[in-house]
């Protein structure tokens, strides 16, 4: 096992989350809901005139909220198609195409289709972006291996559905059914008298179908139980668009049914939901056994596709122990400086901090105590406590701000006039920075950089210093090519691992240390790397008048964003001249945009919902797409299916025991309740054209082999006329014909012969 590693260590992840968040930034920068007639700036000021935080409509930062919509979603659907469906082979087709017959009952019957194929969709997203953003281990392995339960649960829900259609596409998942389970339940589909026998059997999927989503419920409230303020409503314009854009694509490709289903005919060419009936064409592939897997009970034979199936999913559950990764955390309480203020333990989005009760002599009658298997390193209770104390364990902040003003000061007298950049630690991994070298501001300080700061590798130099290093010497030069040719401004870079971590004492002491300006990039609130540390930045701007300064910038921007840093460091940066009073103003409103007419105010104020609405029209189309034509794999044609259901010969038959057996045993009674009722196994043979192609042996069920004998065969041959044989033995000794005829089977056809059990011969079923 690797050792573990911080979060900017972890560059593999890191590859993979830049592209994501690219993406990211990409849609934000199409659909970001700037003000009518104002281009997008992600640049606003901390000041009584601050612009608010820009909010794109980007569903990808409300992916786990949308799936808690699309279950609502699927829930209402779903009673109303359960108050409209018939159960049972004779009409479980015919309901459904009646519901689909009418406008309204198609628009629901397809919005239930899609929308549970979004699901899986949507659940995989989420999954991958918390594994490519490092949110799968510590604190969050409930949260992951939960997840990954709830997406079973998803699928085996969504799979029962299917059964309830009762197309060639349930006839496919059935005949897989019966050849997995065999038994009393393959047998309960053939036969004249199947309609009946399986009518028990839609209520039973019918009932789980609609009783599973209980489970859910519990599921989720698991899923958020280690989180503080958990959020279950996606925003209102999300939930607004996915419904308006299920019902578009419903009306658009509603949702038909295949052929009804046949079990005297082999299943044809079915449309299938590859999320969810994707295993059956697999099956026919991979099905062959292939190699040992682990079972829950011991190690057993299994079919190739589910043991690559259970393979993955095992390394996924255990991935958090695996892949484990390494914080800053946990946090640590100074039991002479807490007031008990409970501060801290609201703040933290992680309930990882309780108030316990003080007995030790202080005033004070509560103490914060850290659940270290809860901390995430995040820091926000850092600059919470009003007393300093609390801090994080493998970071010293107050050396990291100390080195800040040092930097700053020794800038100030040499003239210079540095810009003071804080940023998260997401933003510093992904790439929004792109900082160029120059002569260090200190002596003694600067040889170790290179191309980029170490201070941005969040580790100090190569790794050394537990606090993170600040490089002063590293201009914007690069950064401001192309928006403020010439200017270079020194800057010092400080990485926290996240932007909630940030004191307002410590910006102001920054500025008063020599800092022209002060830059704070965050993640959008939305998508903070720690839930809420980018609200909580916020909310102290409005509380904390030392963060209400013109000269404070914040940019809320998806990480690896270096365009929007960009803008936000180039804006108005050397603009202050040290020693002058000409301030920029801290209007922090975005620049007027150029046309100002009627058609410019409809396109600005439509094109960010647009966007929004199409990207949830691509999700959502997965599910669209993810309906393709199928079929099984057939060595012929046409096929002989023979089902058998016998009782057998008991082997404690008072005809064939001993003179000296029988007289022991009491006057009038059953030699079965002494001797037990074991049976004889059965043994059959199939002749096709006088040539035998199949012999096989059924054991009774049961401890003591005494219950009924269920089997299922299956012979593939061409169609056309073969002369069929069947011949059994279920006494031991004796072979005897219970079939013998000349079968017409068709193109297509699965001829079935069912046994009678009352006659003691098979009979075709038509």
């Amino acid at each position: 096992m690797t050792p573990r590693t911080t979060y900017l260590h972890r560059r593999g992840l890191r590859i993979f989350e830049r592209g994501w968040t690219g993406l990211e930034g990409f849609i934000n920068r199409l659909a970001a809901a700037a003000e009518p007639l104002r281009p997008y700036n992600p640049l606003y000021h901390l000041g009584p005139a601050a612009a608010e935080p820009l909010r794109p409509y980007n569903p990808l930062y409300h992916l786990g909220l949308l799936v808690i919509f699309l279950l609502i979603l699927l829930a209402a659907t779903g009673i109303v198609l359960l108050l409209l469906y018939r159960p049972g082979m004779e009409h479980a087709f015919e309901s459904v195409q009646a519901i689909s017959s009418g406008w309204l009952g198609s628009i629901i019957r397809s919005v239930h289709r899609y929308a549970s194929g979004a699901l899986i969709v949507i659940a995989f997203l989420h999954a991958l972006k918390m594994l490519l953003s490092d949110r799968f281990w510590g604190s969050r392995t409930l949260a992951w291996i939960s997840g990954w339960l709830l997406v079973i649960l998803f699928w085996l829900t969504g799979t029962m559905g299917y059964f309830l259609v009762w197309d060639s596409a349930a006839q496919w998942l059935t005949e897989y059914a019966m050849n997995t389970f065999g038994g009393a339940f393959a047998l309960s589909f053939l036969g004249p008298q199947a309609a009946g026998r399986t009518y028990s059997f839609f209520l039973i999927i019918l009932f789980l179908h609609a009783f599973l989503p209980t489970f859910v419920v519990i599921g989720i409230l698991v899923h958020v139980l280690r989180l503080q303020r958990p959020r279950y409503w996606a925003p209102r314009w999300l939930m607004i668009g996915a419904t308006a854009v299920l019902i578009v694509l419903s009306v658009l490709w509603p949702a038909t049914s295949n052929l009804p289903a046949d079990l005297r005919r082999l299943a044809p060419v079915a449309q299938i939901d590859w999320w969810y009936l994707g295993f059956l064409p697999l099956i026919t592939r991979l099905g062959n056994p292939a190699f040992w897997g682990l079972s829950l009970a011991a190690l057993s034979l299994i079919p190739a596709f589910w043991g690559l199936s259970l393979a993955a999913l095992s390394l996924i559950i255990v991935l958090p122990w695996l892949w484990r990764g390494r914080h800053h955390g946990p946090s640590a309480v100074d039991a002479a400086r807490c007031t008990g203020c409970t501060t801290c333990a609201r703040e933290c989005p992680y309930n990882a901090i309780e108030m316990v009760p003080r007995r030790d002599g202080s005033p004070h009658a509560q103490l914060a105590l850290v659940k270290g298997h809860l901390c995430t390193g995040c820091g926000i209770c850092v600059a919470a406590c009003p007393e300093d104390a609390i801090a994080l364990e493998r970071l010293e902040m107050d050396a990291l701000h100390s080195q800040a003003r040092k930097a700053l000061a020794h800038a100030r007298e040499t003239g210079a006039a540095p810009l003071l950049v804080y940023a998260c630690d997401r933003h510093v991994a992904l790439g929004s920075f792109d900082l160029t070298p120059q002569p260090p501001l200190l002596q003694g300080e600067g040889e170790h950089l290179t191309s980029r700061p170490p201070l941005l590798s969040g580790e100090g130099v190569n790794g050394e210093r537990l606090h993170r290093g600040v490089s002063p010497g590293i201009g914007l030069e690069r950064l401001h090519r192309g928006v403020s040719p010439g200017i270079g401004q020194p800057t010092v870079a400080c990485a926290l691992p996240c932007m909630g971590a940030l004191r307002a004492d410590a910006v102001a002491e920054a500025l008063a240390a020599g800092a022209a300006d002060v830059l704070l990039v965050a993640c959008p609130a939305h998508d903070c790397g720690h839930r809420e540390g980018s609200r909580r930045l916020t909310e102290r701007r409005h509380h904390r008048s030392l963060l209400e300064q013109p000269r404070v910038r914040l940019v809320a921007a998806a990480p690896g964003s270096g365009s929007e840093v960009l803008a936000a460091a180039g804006h108005g940066v050397a603009s202050h001249v040290p020693g002058s009073d000409d301030r920029r103003p801290a209007t922090g409103r975005p620049l007027e945009a150029p046309g100002t007419g009627q058609l410019a105010r409809m396109e600005a104020a439509a094109r960010p919902l647009v966007v929004g609405l199409a990207l949830l029209a691509v999700l959502f189309g997965a599910s669209i797409l993810a309906n393709r034509p199928a079929s099984a794999i057939t060595p012929q044609q046409a096929q002989i299916r023979i089902a058998i259901n016998h009782h057998g010969q008991l082997l404690a038959r008072s005809r064939d025991l001993p003179p000296d057996i029988l007289a022991k045993l009491p006057p009038g009674v059953d030699p079965v309740l002494v001797l037990g009722g074991e049976r004889f196994p059965i043994r059959l043979r199939l002749h096709v054209d006088g040539e035998l192609v199949l012999e096989r042996t059924y054991r009774p069920g049961g401890l003591r082999r005494e219950g009924s004998i269920y089997g299922l065969e299956t012979f593939w041959l061409a169609p056309g006329a073969h002369q069929v044989q069947i011949s059994l033995m279920d006494d031991g000794a004796h072979w005897r014909t219970v079939f013998d005829d000349s079968m017409m089977i068709g193109v297509g056809e699965a001829a079935t012969l069912v046994y009678e059990p009352n006659s003691n011969v098979f009979v075709r079923w038509r």
